[in-house]
């Protein structure tokens, strides 16, 4: 869509105010993002789920960056690295270094744009090899997925193994 600037700009977006809201809090998706205010302004979350094809543009100076590093750091903060997991690149070098350390990354935080190709092409091949299961387990999405196939599944095993363990030495 097309968005026309306000006359006089909006009021800030602290980040702490959007998380603070019972929406968000009470949210049961772990990729409950932060998205901004509304004409209204109205804090406004989303869904990663819902948004996966989400394109950041604006001016320099607009909050670009500022607005990645809430999504990044929304996500970090509601998943653990088993969970989920990142591929960042950095082209400049100097907006997400931060996260170098960070366990969810699949590799460091990536500069180079020969790594970052290789990085993509293993992406598309896990991407296809997710399809391929999914379509072998005849859902749409990770999440039914997760609902639909895993949980009966752990169910299933813990059900099925109500045998104690034993200790390997007495």
């Amino acid at each position: 869509g097309v968005k026309i600037p306000k006359e006089v700009p909006a009021s800030s977006v602290e980040w702490k105010d959007v998380i603070a809201e019972a929406e968000y809090v009470t949210a049961k998706e772990n990729l409950t993002i932060p998205l901004g205010k509304d004409e209204f302004d109205v804090n406004v979350i989303g869904d990663v789920h819902k948004l996966v094809h989400l394109l950041v543009c604006g001016s320099t100076g607009s909050g670009k960056s500022m607005f990645l590093h809430t999504v990044i750091t929304s996500l970090l903060a509601r998943n653990s690295p088993e969970r989920l997991r990142f591929i960042l690149d950095d082209a400049k070098r100097v907006e997400f270094s931060l996260y170098d350390n960070v366990p969810h990354l699949l590799t460091p935080v990536l500069s180079d744009s020969r790594k970052t190709v290789l990085a993509l092409k293993w992406l598309g091949k896990e991407m296809e090899r997710r399809y391929d299961v999914l379509e072998t387990t005849g859902v749409r999405d990770i999440k039914a997925y997760h609902e639909n196939v895993v949980a009966p599944a752990l169910v299933a095993a813990e059900k099925s193994s109500s045998d104690e363990p034993l200790p390997e030495a007495m």
